[in-house]
This record gives C-alpha cells, structure tokens and sequence, in this order.
C-alpha cells in the first residue's frame, strides 16, 4: 500500500460474511475480494484461514469501559480456549481434554 493512504478497516461481521459467502459459493480468494471491493485478495486469505482455525471469535474484537472488563474477558477467554473449544487437529477435542487422553494413554 502507498505511503500516505490509510488502511480500509472491516468490521468482524463484514470479514465473516466474505468467508461464508466464499465458502457457499466456492469462490477463490481473488473473486471474493473483487466481489466485495476488498482490496487485497491475501487479506481474504488470512480472513479464511483464521475463521476456519479459530472460528469467528476472533473477528469481533470488543471496546471496554474499565480496567475491569478486559480482565474478565481475558480469563473468560482462557477458559473458552482451554475447555471448551474444539479443534479437529485434536481429534475434536478441547486442548485440556487432549492432555488428559495423552498423558492417561501414557
């Protein structure tokens, strides 16, 4: 990008509705990025790769009021990551409930 012109943001619902609608529609990265006037088609790839490693929990980034509530999200998130979320390169698994299966295998 050219010294001097600023980077388009795009909002966490706009990045997942390009994936999704690439996926459906199985369009490649350039035409989704044609289609929804992104400039960037390796900017769609990165969003593609992200939603399907990480679901689209990382496309909505929040704002918060007090030193409080990032606190909160970030343990709240540990959590999630921890025990709750699921991974297909961990046979479906969450991370904890792989160590636990690994390390009672052993």
């Amino acid at each position: 990008m050219p010294k001097g012109i600023p980077r388009k943001k795009y909002s966490g619902e706009f990045k997942i509705k390009v994936v999704e609608t690439m996926r459906a529609e199985h369009l490649s990265c350039p035409e989704a990025a044609n289609r929804f006037g992104v400039q960037s088609k390796t900017q769609v790839a990165r969003w593609e790769r992200i939603y399907l490693e990480e679901g689209t929990e990382l496309f909505h980034l929040e704002k918060f009021d007090s030193v409080e509530q990032p606190e909160k999200a970030i343990v709240e998130y540990i959590d999630y990551y921890n025990n709750r979320r699921i991974k297909l390169k961990l046979n479906g698994l969450s991370p904890v409930q792989y160590r636990i299966q690994t390390v009672g295998a052993a």
